[in-house]
């Protein structure tokens, strides 16, 4: 019985199964790699395939439902996905805050008390998130549940900050979330409809930024939501009609503060309600954690902007606010030590494939692009934010062109030469880089070490719905494949290929629009190295991958790895 010293698995992240060929960048590309490791080889390539990279492993699993924890109907995302993959015992934010609306009224202590806040100082209410019914950051169901409690306690001020989709929603789809969300607050609210107002509004690609080279996002959206510093428009139908004359999808729908919005007053409730971490976390430090740590944050980050940054200052223009006397409260907890209350927190994941590793005695690398940063920490479990004693975090950046030009569409976007999105004009990203990294850590590995990476182009181009930037990306992932595939076969380890979600096989939906999101396909996994494998399951899920790696990299746990593991072990190693 063999045991392996090396183990490698890549994520494709955004890279599932879908057997039709219309707009499916994974079968309309060139990919002989994946053919063959996903037993689709064509006759003139099998042979050469077979001689240089042997006998695989290739099922398929599924990555959404009830199977992995998920609720019913919802698509998978990067965030559940890796969770999951990372064998913790998950269970989606949705299912525990569903428990707590009862006849459509979210019902929570911590939400209430935010609410009372308002009612005993009579200020205002300010309601943060992604105004979308998509359900893999927020669900806009919740937003009109806090709604009805607000209505049932005689909250009457209260200022929606709209962060449009276009992303996980077809990308001109804000305007009638908008209509949505107007008509159910009248009903809703009644008389106390008036107090109900857009307060600002912007794209999720400014709004939720999540990469630290890119925080001047953050700050403009904390300016224009804090102090109301942002181009004012009349309302939130005038900003998306100007976008949309210009081809701005919502997604990057330009930061404004309407009507007579005039920042936080002294004692308002401030609720943050997504439900997803990645995109909620550096908005949320910034409004929260003190002006010395958001000075450390900007000053540390390689966001140039702030190179030389004396001292952030929350307040620049309100000097009548007093900041301290704001509440905060927040859906989940967005990072570990949040500075404010959680309405939702998490149960603690203590078993996880980064846990057992490090209890296993493995070196652990970690490995990703920037936009992507965060989901490696997953496979931690528990949102373990900091690398365990053995363990080294890569993050790879963009390539400075498409950085300035990323930069530039950000600020122009809609003008001549700067329409195409900037993960369709470069669809290739990081991943030359990522890759000559990822084959460098491999080359080096000495025994007991363990690689993950996330190669994100799948996913990155995928929102984009370019189709032509897809099968290039999909092609380049392919070649990367062989070249990662054929150094782990070299250094007698093992790579394991999965991803966590579908995306970018297909690019348009049933109704003929351009697909930006998720969908709900069942995803590869792929073993390769492996040559003493009994087969067992034909199909499983996300939750058996963590299983399966951590008994090839040490099968005399077998036991324990059953035993603390939801999971199941999809093929196990000859006897002999």
């Amino acid at each position: 019985m063999k045991n392996y010293k090396l183990g490698v698995l890549l994520i494709l992240d955004g890279f599932g199964i879908n057997v039709n060929r219309e707009y499916n960048c994974v079968a309309l590309a060139q990919t002989p790699t994946y053919d063959y490791l996903s037993n689709n080889a064509t006759r003139n390539k099998l042979s050469w395939y077979k001689k240089n990279i042997g006998k695989t492993y290739y099922t398929q699993l599924e990555a959404v439902g009830p199977e992995i924890g998920m609720p019913k109907g919802a698509k998978g995302s990067t965030a559940v996905g890796h969770e999951v993959i990372s064998g913790a015992d998950y269970l989606h934010p949705m299912l525990r805050i569903e428990k707590q609306i009862k006849k459509g009224v979210l019902r929570n202590n911590v939400i209430d008390n935010a609410l009372n806040n308002v009612l005993k100082y009579n200020s205002a209410l300010h309601l943060m998130g992604l105004v979308s019914p998509n359900r893999e950051h927020s669900d806009i169901k919740h937003l009109y549940a806090i709604l009805r409690r607000c209505s049932e306690l005689g909250v009457k001020k209260i200022w929606i900050h709209f962060f449009s989709d276009g992303r996980g929603t077809p990308p001109f789809s804000a305007v009638s979330f908008a209509e949505d969300l107007m008509e159910a607050a009248d009903k809703i609210l009644g008389k106390n409809f008036e107090g109900f107002k857009i307060a600002t509004v912007g794209g999720r690609d400014i709004t939720m930024n999540r990469a630290k080279d890119c925080l001047y996002k953050t700050e403009k959206t904390f300016r224009a939501i804090a102090e109301a510093d942002a181009p004012r428009e009349k309302d939130i139908f005038t900003v998306l009609k100007n976008s949309y004359s210009r081809a701005i999808t919502d997604e990057y729908t330009e930061l404004r503060v309407l009507g007579n919005y005039q920042g936080f007053g002294n004692n308002d409730s401030v609720i943050y309600w997504n439900f997803r971490k990645d995109r909620a976390e550096y908005l949320m430090r910034m409004l929260t954690s003190s002006e010395e740590e958001i000075t450390q944050l900007l000053k540390s980050s390689p966001d140039y902007t702030y190179h030389n940054l004396k001292e952030f200052k929350k307040i620049k223009k309100n000097g009548s606010l007093d900041y301290i006397s704001l509440c905060f409260a927040a859906f989940m907890e967005y990072y570990k030590g949040i500075a404010c209350p959680v309405a939702f927190p998490e149960p603690q994941q203590l078993i996880s494939l980064g846990s057992v590793l490090e209890d296993f005695g493995f070196k652990q690398y970690r490995i990703s692009g920037v936009d992507k940063e965060k989901a490696v920490m997953l496979l931690s479990g528990s949102k373990h934010s900091e690398p365990f004693s053995n363990e080294i975090r890569y993050v790879v950046h963009l390539p400075e062109d498409m950085k300035k030009y990323r930069e530039d569409f950000g600020k122009n976007a809609g003008e001549y030469k700067i329409r195409l999105n900037p993960y369709a004009r470069f669809p290739l990203l990081e991943l030359p880089e990522l890759k000559q990294r990822i084959l460098s850590l491999i080359d080096s590995a000495e025994d007991k070490t363990f690689i993950v990476a996330n190669i994100c182009n799948p996913d990155m181009v995928g929102h984009t719905a370019d189709l032509g930037a897809g099968i290039i990306a999909v092609e380049e992932v392919d070649r990367a494949l062989l070249e990662i595939g054929l150094k782990v076969i070299e250094k007698g380890g093992f790579a394991a290929i999965v991803a966590d979600h579908g995306n970018i096989e297909k690019m348009m939906t049933d109704e003929w629009e351009p697909s930006t999101f998720h969908t709900d396909a069942e995803v590869p996994f792929i073993l390769l190295g492996v040559h003493d494998l009994e087969f067992k399951d034909i199909r499983g899920s996300l939750k058996d991958v963590a299983p399966t790696i951590l008994y090839l990299l040490k099968p005399d746990k077998k036991e324990y790895i059953k035993d603390n593991f939801k999971g199941k072990i999809l093929a196990e190693l000859k006897k002999g």
